[in-house]
């Protein structure tokens, strides 16, 4: 396999999607996009750290604002909240072709040290 981008931070929730690979920099809140002649963008910065993406049927691009607690959404040009994931931890996103979609919450607690 061809390497197609590198000094990436922490790339997550890569999706294929209009002939790229689009995928969350975690540490960064950016969500990139790059082809398959390693042709690399910054699609969208999103306050915060992000994780999960996802497509509506629309075609909005939908992102888990894990530090914002919000399910963002973003029309090509404005991005707006979607919905308020404060009463849940939120970590990936993923859609259904009917549009349903599930929020996941990874527990990290289970590699916790104790003293």
């Amino acid at each position: 396999p061809d390497l197609l981008v590198s000094g990436l931070t922490f790339p997550e929730s890569g999706r294929w999607h209009e002939d790229r690979l689009w995928f969350s920099d975690i540490d960064e809140g950016r969500v990139k996009a790059v082809d398959l002649s390693g042709h690399c963008e910054v699609v969208l910065e999103v306050p915060g750290f992000i994780s999960g993406l996802g497509w509506a049927p629309d075609g909005d691009l939908l992102i888990v604002g894990t530090t914002e607690h919000k399910l963002f959404r973003w029309d090509g040009s404005v991005l707006s909240e979607f919905a308020d994931l404060s009463a849940v931890q939120a970590d990936h996103l993923n859609l259904t072709s009917i549009f349903q979609y599930m929020i996941v919450n990874f527990d990290y607690s289970q590699f916790a040290c104790s003293d």
